[in-house]
């Protein structure tokens, strides 16, 4: 062989971080087992660990929490027995996300802990920094304000002094000062982030900051200041679509250059060769006359079969509609009977933006990720405000995703969120909460909704289409493979739903 044991262990574990890094994670993890087989039987206690580490975040990205808490356990062993203080805080992060994930907060907030003070013990600031805002949300998410300001403050004054500019745990640290009554505090903040990330011209995070800004003008009655943000937020909103289509225009003024420039070369190439050429074109001409009757044929065909497919498209949305709509209503119409103008115009702020993008997606049948998730984060915030905050929600969209360039059926994962919000937490006694996971795999977009609610009925009690019949006839007409990864798993915990479709 040209390689001894050791050297094949090293190519193995190379191949399955590469893999990892292409998101092909089920492949990954094969090779990675072959390279820890070889380190296990050398020895090789630091190499252990690493594949470990690797094998724990292939497993993540496929769900599989447990398999993933074990062997992030063992690498956290392996770094503990040789003394890597940096790994170790490392492993410790990953191990809290895990146990987050699974809704163990006391068992994340200890194990941040130990990374923090490993950090400390480090000098590290920029890792310490993170650290604090990691432990100071899942205090947040434990409803314990005054443990998650004290870190998120430690977040800010080192944040503060770091390059370059990050505004996350300022919006962060504002968020609890807000839901604890704290406005103007709440308020400078947001405006200290706001104005960093106009310097950096950051559009998306300056649409995030305006939106808290908006809640606490809210909270202090300021008519106003709410106005103002409403349109401060449209503006950043027109600014993005100008870009957009800016962009847009110089791929078209690109593309149409490249035609012009294949025109002159196939010109100087019909100059040059224009007795081949009218022997090849006169072939060519019968070639194509025969394809292109073909091709007529089999257009007419597609055509047809193309709005079939539209019409099944809206009339299958147009079922969802009247609920969406009536939730919408339901909300304005509790606000006003509150006599409550402030809260009232920002329903209706919100109710408006919900219509048009309805309005919008009925005559798309694909939109991007982006515009998925963004209707569906006004949809939940809606919500959140007609039920006074009776939950939370969490999205994760993977880093390895463009939410720009995938493309999705409109209002996809909405009816779901829907279902666990008007029935999963009908009766749950405590706060609800719905996590969604955005991720790859295997050359799919993979999407996940759990919530802890108190799981619904499968069946319907009368003679219409089920409502999941409709959803799997929805992914079948985009991807011959998407209905067939449709699992969804009701329990005491709550719910969970899962599917995927081919990016």
């Amino acid at each position: 062989s040209l390689f001894n044991g050791h050297q094949l262990a090293i190519l193995y574990y190379e191949k399955g971080r590469y893999l990892n890094n292409l998101s092909k994670h089920v492949e990954a993890i094969g090779s990675l087992n072959h390279a820890l087989t070889q380190f296990e039987a050398e020895e090789d206690h630091l190499f252990i660990a690493k594949t470990n580490e690797l094998l724990a975040n292939a497993n993540s990205f496929l769900g599989k929490e447990e398999l993933a808490y074990d062997y992030i356990q063992k690498a956290l062993r392996g770094y503990e027995a040789m003394g890597n203080k940096r790994r170790q805080a490392t492993a410790y992060n990953s191990l809290s996300y895990v146990m987050f994930l699974k809704g163990d907060l006391v068992g994340a907030a200890s194990l941040v802990k130990e990374a923090m003070r490993i950090h400390e013990e480090l000098n590290d600031s920029f890792s310490l920094a993170s650290t604090y805002n990691n432990l100071g949300y899942i205090y947040e998410k434990m409803y314990e304000p005054n443990l998650a300001i004290k870190y998120y403050k430690k977040a800010v004054r080192i944040k503060r002094k770091l390059s370059p500019f990050s505004s996350i745990s300022l919006i962060n640290l504002a968020a609890v000062y807000n839901d604890i009554g704290r406005e103007p505090e709440a308020n400078a903040l947001l405006l200290e982030a706001l104005e960093g990330e106009e310097s950096s011209n950051n559009l998306i995070v300056q649409s995030e900051i305006y939106d808290a800004l908006l809640r606490v003008s809210i909270g202090q009655k300021d008519t106003n200041k709410s106005f103002l943000y409403v349109h401060k937020k449209d503006s950043i909103s027109t600014i993005q679509t100008a870009k957009e289509n800016e962009e847009k225009l110089n791929l078209v003024e690109k593309q149409y250059e490249l035609k012009v420039r294949e025109k002159e070369l196939e010109q100087v190439r019909k100059v040059n060769n224009k007795n081949r050429i009218i022997f090849v074109t006169t072939f060519i001409m019968f070639f194509l006359g025969g394809l292109l009757l073909f091709l007529k044929n089999r257009n007419k065909e597609l055509m047809l079969t193309q709005d079939k497919l539209r019409l099944e498209q809206k009339v299958l949305r147009s079922q969802m509609n009247p609920h969406f709509i009536f939730n919408a209503l339901s909300a304005i119409q509790n606000s006003l009977m509150d006599n409550d103008p402030i809260q009232s115009a920002s329903y209706l702020s919100r109710f408006a933006k919900l219509i048009r993008q309805n309005f919008d997606f009925i005559n798309r049948r694909t939109i991007t990720l982006a515009e998925e998730l963004d209707a569906l984060k006004n949809y939940l915030d809606t919500q959140k405000m007609r039920f006074q905050e009776k939950f939370d929600y969490i999205i994760y969209t993977a880093e390895d995703i463009d939410v720009e360039e995938v493309t999705i059926p409109p209002l996809l994962i909405q009816p779901f969120v829907e279902n666990a919000i008007e029935h999963g937490f009908k009766n749950k006694k405590g706060k609800g909460l719905i996590v969604i996971r955005v991720f790859s795999k295997n050359g799919f977009i993979c999407y996940e909704i759990k919530d802890n609610g108190s799981g619904y009925s499968l069946r319907e009690k009368d003679n219409k289409i089920h409502s999941t019949d409709i959803f799997k006839e929805r992914i079948r007409l985009f991807g011959e493979k998407g209905s067939s990864t449709f699992e969804i798993s009701p329990s005491k915990e709550g719910t969970t739903i899962k599917f995927c479709l081919k990016i």
